[in-house]
């Protein structure tokens, strides 16, 4: 794995892990101070939850971050938690408070979900009115 390709696609995460977990700075790298070999070392040992991880993890999927295992083990924990009892609450408010715990990923997809949805709803709305005016 080469350095650069990294450092390219994620500048500002590559800069900040290094900062705030190292106490390093990218311009080491830059200089020649550091070794591509230890940068890419330094980045493999990032913890999980660090924003170059998180990038990496999401960038396949077209999100800025994608969250770890660990952050996905405690969201299902609090999804369970989660109030969905229309008999004993707001129904609204629990529907929110259980999809606020959804991944980057998750909601991307729904939201990819719920384009698709109203461009065929629109799509329909129009073959039918198209049908009622009798036009061809």
């Amino acid at each position: 794995m080469m350095a650069m390709p990294l450092v390219a696609s994620f500048p500002h995460q590559i800069e900040a892990d290094l900062q705030s977990v190292y106490g390093r700075r990218i311009a080491e790298w830059h200089r020649g101070d550091m070794s591509s070999r230890e940068l890419l070392a330094l980045l493999e040992n990032l913890p999980e939850r660090s924003s170059y991880k998180g990038a990496v993890r999401g960038a396949g999927f077209g999100v800025d971050y994608e969250w770890s295992a660990e952050e996905y083990r405690e969201a299902a924990i609090a999804r369970q938690q989660a109030p969905l009892d229309s008999e004993n609450g707001d129904m609204q408010v629990s529907q929110m408070l259980y999809e606020s715990y959804f991944s980057p990923v998750e909601r991307a997809v729904i939201e990819m979900k719920q384009a698709i949805d109203a461009h065929r709803a629109e799509k329909a709305r129009r073959y039918i009115f198209k049908g009622l005016l009798g036009e061809e």
